[in-house]
């Protein structure tokens, strides 16, 4: 006689907004293009299909990720629900597969740790969603740093100098946009930034 009962999984991803392969299928053509709907072109061209195969296969691989923590499936509480529901919403709009790779570890993290919280879940979601793969590096490399300056001068000590005009420019630039970098004095006739504690948070839910 088989089991009919729903597990613990199947009743949580009932309201998670995961799918296994079969069930994203389902979905791919309304949600990971809305533009289709106002260019039907959009809809034959090789660029959507490969990218419904990266949804598609994100999203079975989540779904194990839920698999092997379904004991704390039924303990998320609302701030753990809220990123994982970012995280998969990402997912549909992200054709970079290593920023995939962050997110799906952003699930992981967020089921084994308490770094989210009821005081910065909007801020990490608006991260989540906004954050670059060579944002996320810069950080990574660089979050040692007490001090950053942009200069073209690299005699300041113990400090990371961010040269005027360089790709790396760019990418800070748009870490203080997200407020995960920012200044609070000048030193040496230039503004001294540093790292938003944020970011400690934005590592263990990110790194792999």
């Amino acid at each position: 006689m088989i089991d009919s009962d729903p597990t613990k999984l199947e009743k949580s991803t009932g309201s998670l907004p995961v799918g296994i392969a079969s069930a994203s299928v389902a979905i791919l053509g309304t949600s990971i293009t809305p533009l289709a709907a106002f260019v039907p072109f959009l809809v034959q061209s090789l660029a959507t299909g490969r990218h419904a195969k990266r949804v598609d296969k994100a999203l079975s691989e989540i779904n194990e990720i839920l698999k092997s923590h379904e004991d704390s499936i039924n303990s998320l509480t609302d701030y753990q629900f809220k990123i994982i529901n970012e995280v998969i919403s990402t997912i549909f709009q992200t054709v970079d597969d290593k920023k995939i790779s962050f997110l799906k570890a952003a699930i992981n993290n967020t089921l084994t740790s308490d770094v989210v919280g009821e005081n910065d879940v909007d801020y990490l979601s608006r991260i989540i969603r906004n954050i670059s793969v060579d944002e996320i590096n810069f950080i990574i490399n660089n979050n040692s740093y007490d001090k950053i300056f942009f200069s073209d001068h690299e005699d300041i000590e113990d400090a990371l100098i961010i040269k005027l005009g360089s790709p790396e420019e760019v990418i800070a630039s748009g870490l203080i946009n997200m407020g995960l970098i920012y200044s609070k004095e000048s030193a040496w006739d230039v503004v001294k930034y540093e790292f938003s504690p944020i970011v400690e948070k934005v590592l263990v839910l990110l790194q792999k």
